[in-house]
């Protein structure tokens, strides 16, 4: 069965994408004419895995409805512009929230053109390069049914600034986003020797379909494909570990908290256990993190325990992270180095994911993304 859970925004984060084989440097233009634009700071955020970010920034305050970046790269990699514009947020229950940024590929020698409008830029139009060709091709399969996801998100979001709940409005957004999921995989399907296709899998339907859909898909792939960079790269996902479970055994694991100190799944055993995977990079999980501490303070009396495991590169950022989001138990980050690929284990593809273990150790529920359902289901383990 598919797993299902909401999703308010698709934006893929830059420091989890991945690059092309090294190549020689070479400059690129990225023109931009995007309407109501003017007077915005712009950011363009450029996937860069030597950065301690994991991306590097440029900025400009655009005088027009165009805008141009310039500047040198050594292979293709992944960026997205997003405006820093009070004018251009959503209101929520939870405050702004940005305009959804527009996503492409930056390759050396490289003259890539946007064109779209600040209230959509996620479905700007694309050209300039064989690969933001074919992205702009999946756009514009996907591009009614995105417009139709985003219309119920800002529906859902109205009501819950008056302060009522939406499960009914939760529901139809996971429909629809299924429905906006699965012309992603008949894209793929009818697309197979598009160069593009294993990125389209990596990242926009592996968190969504079960590992077996997903290897199902890539085997669709043409051989050519396969062997591309992307390919190699979406093969490394079918792990030899199956996927977890609900009613099934947390896999045990021992690692090393952020105190240094050595800690076991076991000894969490006779408590309700949330495992929070996140990253002091992941937006999505740092705004769903006062939620989270919330309910872990409501149940604490009750005996919930809770270890969040990060996904993070730089040590510092993510110790940051914690001080400033106040989480206030057992932390330990999967990319220092530790005697298990917990990550790997627990076949972890998306952030947040978070699951809890029953006082027997077994899996209760698994929630990716910022799932409200997550938070019921605590609620209800409470009520028995």
């Amino acid at each position: 069965m598919r797993k299902i859970f909401l999703v308010a925004i698709t934006a893929i984060s830059v420091s989890m994408l991945f690059s092309c084989k090294s190549q020689k440097n070479g400059s690129y233009t990225v023109h931009a004419e995007i309407e109501g634009i003017f007077g915005s700071d712009v950011i363009m955020m450029i996937e860069d895995p030597s950065s301690p970010q994991g991306f590097r920034i440029d900025s400009l305050k655009a005088s027009s409805d165009k805008i141009k970046f310039t500047g040198t790269i050594d292979t293709v990699r992944i960026a997205m512009i997003t405006v820093d514009d009070p004018r251009h947020m959503k209101m929520s229950s939870e405050g702004p929230i940005p305009a959804m940024p527009v996503q492409f590929f930056i390759e050396p020698k490289g003259d890539i053109k946007i064109k779209g409008d600040v209230k959509r830029m996620h479905l700007s139009q694309l050209k300039g390069t064989l690969m933001n060709d074919q992205l702009n091709s999946l756009l514009r399969a996907s591009e009614q049914q995105q417009i139709l996801v985003d219309s119920i998100i800002d529906l859902k979001r109205n009501v819950q600034m008056g302060g009522l709940d939406t499960p009914e409005l939760n529901e139809q957004i996971k429909i629809e986003y299924m429905k906006l999921v699965d012309i992603y995989a008949d894209f793929v399907k009818k697309n197979n020797d598009f160069d593009i296709a294993p990125f389209i899998i990596k990242m926009y339907i592996s968190q969504f379909y079960e590992n077996s859909q997903v290897k199902e898909l890539y085997n669709q792939l043409t051989d050519r494909v396969k062997n591309t960079t992307y390919g190699k790269f979406l093969s490394d996902d079918f792990y030899e570990t199956p996927e977890l479970a609900v009613g099934e055994y947390a896999p045990d694991f021992a690692l090393i908290d952020k105190d240094n100190k050595r800690v076991q799944l076991s000894d969490f055993k006779g408590n309700y256990l949330i495992i929070d995977f996140w990253g002091s990079w992941c937006k999505p999980c740092r705004m769903s993190n006062p939620k989270l501490v919330e309910t872990v303070n409501k149940y604490k009396a009750n005996g919930l325990q809770i270890i969040g495991i990060a996904a993070d590169k730089n040590n510092d950022e993510w110790l940051s992270a914690i001080e400033e989001d106040k989480l206030n138990w057992t932390n330990v980050n999967a990319l220092n180095e530790q005697p298990i690929d917990v990550l790997r284990l627990y076949s972890i593809r998306a952030f947040p994911t978070k699951i809890v273990v029953d006082p027997e150790g077994k899996v209760t529920g698994i929630f990716i993304g910022d799932d409200p359902q997550f938070y019921t289901h605590i609620d209800e383990l409470y009520r028995q």
